[in-house]
């Protein structure tokens, strides 16, 4: 089971700026140990970089973005999924 957060950031935000901002709703500790990803509805999985930006403009209409741990992100067992709003200011 997921637990899911959502999440309002900047059009430009990092991917490290979703994920802490993700960790701190979910109150996880700490955000460092967890890296932005997206599920595609094909089951492949995109890793983002942490000074990836934009992050919004990559992703796929039917992917969702999770909150993995690095070390266990090949496996879904433990996920915290984003749900996102994109503010423009």
């Amino acid at each position: 089971m997921c637990a899911r957060a959502s999440v309002q950031v900047r059009l430009d935000a990092t991917a490290h700026s979703i994920v802490e901002e993700a960790c701190q709703k979910l109150d996880l500790r700490p955000s460092s140990i967890y890296e932005l990803c997206e599920v595609k509805s094909s089951g492949e999985k995109v890793r983002f970089n942490d000074k990836d930006i934009s992050i919004w403009s990559e992703t796929s209409v039917n992917g969702r973005l999770f909150a993995l741990p690095k070390k266990h992100s090949d496996q879904t067992v433990v996920c915290h999924q984003l749900v996102y709003t994109v503010v423009t200011q």
